[in-house]
């Protein structure tokens, strides 16, 4: 029972992974292919993305 448990929290953690990675490549499409600025660019968007969906409204 506890086993099945653990694995199903891992399979939701490696899915959520997953679909992050997949945005995340889908913002480098967007920008334009592999260079250096498009990664940065990307990471920061997603960093900011985080932070306003953690962060509540003051």
């Amino acid at each position: 029972m506890e086993e099945r448990r653990t694995f199903l929290i891992v399979a939701a953690a490696l899915r959520g992974f997953h679909l992050q990675v997949t945005k995340f490549r889908t913002h480098i499409d967007w920008f334009g292919r592999n260079s250096a600025r498009t990664i940065t660019a990307g990471l920061l968007f997603h960093v900011s993305l985080d932070r306003s969906r953690a962060t509540p409204d003051l």
